[in-house]
């Protein structure tokens, strides 16, 4: 996690578009932005895959653990300059 100068946790902006695909797979969008109104967005993530359930839940009857394994895609598409520029240092 990133933190500020003093220590507490940094804001993380993003928009995120998540579906279940039919066979057990699922496709998902991530927009991360510089600011809290989503106005500059920074980079667009999409990755495709599929689920891997794990054990039940201890604290939610009926929930289950899942691992979402992006073996299909994983694309990363700058949306902006400085997102682009900080990648490239």
């Amino acid at each position: 996690m990133a933190k500020t100068e003093t220590g507490a946790p940094k804001p993380f902006y993003c928009s995120r578009s998540f579906k279940y695909l039919p066979q057990d797979e699922f496709e998902c969008t991530v927009i991360n932005y510089a600011d809290p109104n989503g106005k500059v967005p920074l980079v667009n993530i999409f990755i495709k895959g599929r689920p891997v359930w794990q054990d039940e839940h201890p604290l939610s009857i009926g929930a289950y653990k899942v691992d979402y394994v992006a073996e299909e895609a994983y694309q990363v598409t700058p949306l902006h300059q400085i997102f682009a520029d900080a990648v490239n240092k």
